[in-house]
């Protein structure tokens, strides 16, 4: 499964069918603690569904969603 992140004026628009709270909880906070430059990374993250892995590409050199703002 693929899912697709665009980044437009620090905030996340995310595409696909993942679970909102699935994203949140485990492929964004990954996100948040790299802040690096990156082409694409790749994440995996088991479910009791059983294994849902995940491409996710940033074009953006930091992520900072806007939701994300504690």
């Amino acid at each position: 499964m693929l899912l697709a992140l665009t980044v437009h004026h620090q905030s996340v628009h995310l595409v696909l069918n993942y679970s909102l709270s699935i994203i949140e909880s485990f492929c964004l906070k990954m996100i948040y603690e790299v802040k690096q430059q990156i082409s694409h990374l790749l994440i995996t993250k088991k479910s009791r569904d059983g294994r849902c892995s995940g491409e996710v590409r940033i074009h953006s050199a930091i992520v900072r969603p806007a939701h994300a703002k504690r």
